[in-house]
């Protein structure tokens, strides 16, 4: 459960924690977990609830809901030392000892993991730079693409298949964020494993297509893993759009292969397409389970969202099926037959 950013702890936070197994804090918002939450031994310190506040660690308070928040008129003490040099902004009061961390001090890529009485400060979790530009450009390359794809599925004339520059961008892209992810940066196990299913996803995709012209799998999977990076969740504002994306697709393929659209195709091959399709509904299944359902007050709300989103993909990759038939048949009609004199 996402909350936007709050001044403080205040008392609707502190009934979401009540009802949550921790609580991770950054410029994004408060977002609450629902499953055990990995706390990474080396950064994680005791840090006992308080009232009209998070938590409280020797002389740090976290969040405390108060008018007059207090820094250290001296160089703030271990561990999180890191926040005295950079909440000048935050108009806060001197003190010789205690210091209130308030959201005035998250800056751009701090966060705040709190679970089980520790809490875990990291810094810098945003992308360098340079990072964030080779990103920016790959991915301006994959949303363009995604659209070619389309066209391709539809046959549309002039349309061209990217499939081995899309590859190569998307394992550059990989590369990219898997070096530039700390460890403990996720901050559940379900995080973990959607992460690591997601580029054992990507790159399997990118050997399917060394044959295959169509990229569209490949571009869903670098977006959500972008879009997580980003978030420091899979539970980002784009799930409902990738679990549309994915079912469009599998019904897609599910009815080309059932009408056997690729008949030319020796039977080793369907059965790769067959096992693609089996990768495609369990990243559904782990992105609904993992990153929809918590996103919702009530389980029934995220399932009845789900019965709408397969309702318009299942229409929508009928239809497409259905269209991509007709031009292939009408493709073999148009043929000329080849007569002997």
């Amino acid at each position: 459960m996402l909350l936007t950013n709050r001044p403080c702890f205040d008392d609707h936070s502190m009934y979401w924690l009540s009802v949550s197994d921790g609580v991770r804090i950054n410029q994004n918002g408060f977002l609450f977990f629902d499953t055990p939450v990995y706390m990474p031994s080396a950064t994680s310190y005791p840090c006992p609830r308080i009232l009209n506040g998070l938590c409280q660690h020797n002389n740090y308070t976290f969040l405390p809901c108060t008018q007059t928040p207090r820094t250290s008129v001296t160089d703030a003490q271990a561990p999180f030392d890191f926040f005295w040099k950079a909440e000048a902004k935050c108009a806060k009061g001197l003190s010789m000892f205690d210091f209130d961390v308030m959201p005035c001090d998250l800056r751009h890529g701090t966060s705040i993991v709190w679970a089980n009485g520790e809490v875990s400060v990291q810094y810098d979790l945003d992308l360098g730079y340079w990072a964030n530009l080779f990103v920016l450009l790959i991915m301006l390359w994959l949303i363009v693409n995604l659209g070619e794809c389309i066209a391709l599925i539809l046959e549309v004339k002039g349309s061209v298949p990217h499939n081995h520059n899309t590859v190569v961008l998307c394992i550059a892209l990989m590369a990219i964020i898997i070096s530039n992810t700390p460890d403990g940066f996720w901050a559940t196990y379900n995080d973990i494993v959607l992460y690591w299913y997601t580029i054992a996803y990507i790159a399997g995709y990118s050997a399917y297509h060394i044959e295959n012209r169509n990229t569209i799998n490949i571009i869903i999977g670098c977006m959500m893993l972008v879009s997580s990076r980003y978030y420091q969740t899979n539970e980002t504002p784009y799930v409902a759009t990738y679990l549309f994306l994915i079912s469009t697709r599998v019904i897609q393929k599910l009815f080309f292969t059932l009408w056997g659209m690729s008949f030319l195709q020796d039977q080793c091959w369907q059965y790769i397409k067959l096992l693609f399709i089996g990768a495609d509904i369990v990243l559904f299944v782990l992105l609904y389970i993992f990153s929809f359902m918590p996103s919702f007050r009530t389980d029934t709300q995220a399932h009845l969202y789900l019965l709408g989103i397969l309702f318009t993909s299942i229409c929508l990759g009928s239809f497409i099926a259905h269209y991509a038939r007709a031009k292939q048949e009408q493709a073999l009609h148009d043929k000329p037959v080849a007569t002997s004199t």
